[in-house]
């Protein structure tokens, strides 16, 4: 199928977007069958008539009937625990059977959900989450039969009240009437300062699940929850352009370079206002310093006047000085609770997001009952049928492209060696390959199901592209790894009606260039030309050149990331000071042709550095 064939489904209806309706949300966290079985009384709660009225009962009947929960909630007996928990199931969604779920159970579990919280019923939550996550009986290895699938009904229940209590915090994060009740929940149920918090209990329990030893979880739960929680507890992608505008602005530098993406219209806004780094107008500098050293300096200074006008100073510049102390109180804790098990938890990800992209996609959409799937810990929970597994994976996908492109963007608005670190951790873990194959069957998916396509797929590869971007940027060992990805790939997203698409898969061409070669520029002027079109430049950005590896820069920047993690045993509060001294190994030919330079290029030309400092 030609490329032309993939522009005929409107890809333009997609909006790239965190946090949807509540509706939307719910239906992500619960299947149709878990809601009916809700409604129609098949579960084990205790179903009485205040339940069945509860939304017509006063404030302070309501408050009773809960505190009842409450207190049943925390008893010994697990069947008692069992019918109060489905039953402040059953309020958190709004009191609502599922033909009414659809019209009015926004409303109802918005005032239900908060007014739980405010008794204090997420605490107690929490805790009968983290005794299920203590409980043995989720090890058991789980076969292709449905009745050797571990029991996992009341966990879900209690992920399935605390996502909805988060749910409706994040969505009334920025209301007037529940907007101070957000505040306060975050700082007293979320903090994420205690390695026992909510968040650090269910990233241990993805590790768990990922290395096999409590494949009975329902993760696709679990990581919605981490991701939700990440969003409320630190922000979301629109919120941290809010951060950088803030912080810049803290730092003494301006924002004309802002992103053309609108964070509230979500429109992409032309012409781009270009920029000049300061490594590259100090080189200019040096060359016009050279250029025009017997000539008038007139033409030096303008030109060199025109660049300092959009002279861009990066965060991270500034980040790497020692005198920096900007940063957040809330993500210096996350990283320094993460750092111990940074690893683990990157890689957990990573081999979640494995088993869903390399299982055989196209077996999913075929007619035939008799085809195999290759069993993995992830794949075996969900053989109940080939298309609820794959929204299950689709679902999966998107939390964990959202988790990741999240953590980078925070670590990176911190500090840019949080950022490297983790960075490094998803190189190590083969996330440029993985993220390689989905690319890949991303991009045949499109081109092949359009029918089948939802909000979902899109809005993952546009993350999974986000993070490439950040994971090659400037990296030439990571372009080498990536580099077996046919472009073809990327030149079919970048056809595709939608600007998210386009725009970071011409991005991602654009940092594979240098690499691509001569040959395939040539035969390629159209995707060149949506590059100068639709990409940022630098002014002095040779971009279309060959690409010079800077290994040796890798290395010293691995060494200054070691650096700055070993501060954080040393060191409690986490401040990065640079009193060690860092070896720098210069390479052999350096130290043969030093001399020569010298006399050169410095000794031989005079020059009246007088001038130079006036411009």
């Amino acid at each position: 199928m030609s490329v032309s064939d993939v522009t005929e489904y409107d890809y333009s209806c997609f909006t790239y977007t965190e946090i949807q309706d509540y509706l939307s949300e719910l239906r992500e966290l619960m299947s149709y069958a878990e809601l009916t079985n809700i409604s129609d009384g098949s579960t084990e709660m205790v179903v009485d008539e205040k339940l069945s009225i509860f939304n017509t009962l006063s404030r302070e009947q309501k408050v009773s009937y809960i505190q009842r929960l409450m207190e049943e909630l925390e008893t010994t007996n697990e069947n008692i625990r069992m019918k109060a928990s489905h039953a402040i199931l059953f309020i958190a969604l709004g009191c609502m059977d599922v033909p009414m779920i659809l019209e009015k159970v926004d409303r109802f579990s918005e005032e239900n959900t908060i007014l739980l919280f405010k008794l204090g019923v997420f605490p107690i939550l929490v805790n009968l989450l983290n005794m299920e996550r203590i409980s043995t009986k989720y090890s058991d290895k789980p076969e292709l039969h449905i009745a050797s699938f571990p029991d996992s009904s009341h966990l879900c229940v209690l992920l399935n009240i605390v996502s909805l209590i988060v749910g409706q915090m994040l969505l009334q994060k920025k209301s007037e009437k529940y907007g101070q009740d957000v505040k306060i929940f975050i700082e007293e149920s979320l903090s994420a300062q205690e390695e026992d918090s909510l968040l650090f209990i269910l990233l241990d329990m993805m590790t768990e699940f990922a290395l096999s030893e409590k494949p009975g979880y329902p993760i696709k739960k679990i990581l919605l929850l981490i991701w939700k929680i990440i969003m409320i507890s630190f922000g979301d992608i629109k919120d941290l352009c809010l951060q950088k505008q803030a912080k810049r602005i803290r730092c003494g530098l301006n924002n004309n370079h802002s992103n053309r993406l609108d964070i509230n219209t979500e429109m992409y806004k032309f012409p781009f206002f270009q920029k000049v780094s300061t490594e590259d107008l100090d080189e200019y500098i040096h060359i016009m310093s050279l250029k025009h050293r017997e000539m008038n300096t007139t033409i030096a200074a303008e030109s060199i006047e025109s660049l300092k006008k959009h002279l861009y100073v990066s965060l991270s510049e500034l980040q790497v000085q020692e005198n920096f102390q900007l940063r957040d109180e809330k993500i210096e804790t996350l990283y320094e609770n993460m750092l111990p098990k940074m690893a683990v938890y990157v890689r957990s990800l990573l081999q979640i997001f494995q088993s869903s992209v390399c299982s055989p996609i196209m077996n999913l959409y075929s007619d035939k009952d008799d085809e195999i799937l290759p069993m993995s810990s992830y794949t075996s929970l969900m053989v109940l049928g080939k298309f609820q597994m794959f929204e299950h994976m689709e679902i999966m996908n998107k939390a964990i492209s959202g988790i990741l492109l999240l953590l980078l963007k925070h670590f990176k608005l911190n500090h840019i060696y949080q950022f490297e670190y983790i960075c490094d951790e998803m190189v190590s873990c083969d996330a440029i390959p993985l993220m390689r194959t989905y690319i890949e069957t991303a991009s045949d998916i499109f081109v092949i199901f359009t029918k089948t396509l939802n909000q979902r797929n899109l809005y993952t590869c546009v993350n999974v592209l986000r993070i490439l971007n950040k994971l090659l940027k400037g990296k030439y060992c990571r372009m080498v790894i990536f580099m077996g990805l046919n472009h073809k790939h990327l030149n079919s997203l970048a056809s595709l009606n939608n600007k998210h698409l386009e725009v970071y898969s011409l991005k991602l061409l654009k940092i594979l260039s240098k690499l691509l070669g001569r040959k395939w520029r040539q035969d390629n002027i159209k995707v060149m030309n949506k590059i100068f079109q639709n990409v940022r430049h630098r002014l002095l950005e040779d971009w279309n050149s060959i690409f010079q590896n800077n290994n040796d820069d890798e290395k010293l920047l691995e060494q200054k990331i070691n650096f700055f993690n070993a501060c954080y045993t040393d060191n409690k509060n986490g401040k990065y000071t640079e009193d060690a001294e860092i070896k720098v190994e210069l390479t052999d030919y350096f130290k043969r042709n030093y001399e020569r330079w010298l006399e050169e290029e410095v000794f031989k030309n005079p020059f009246d550095w007088d001038i130079l400092l006036k411009l």
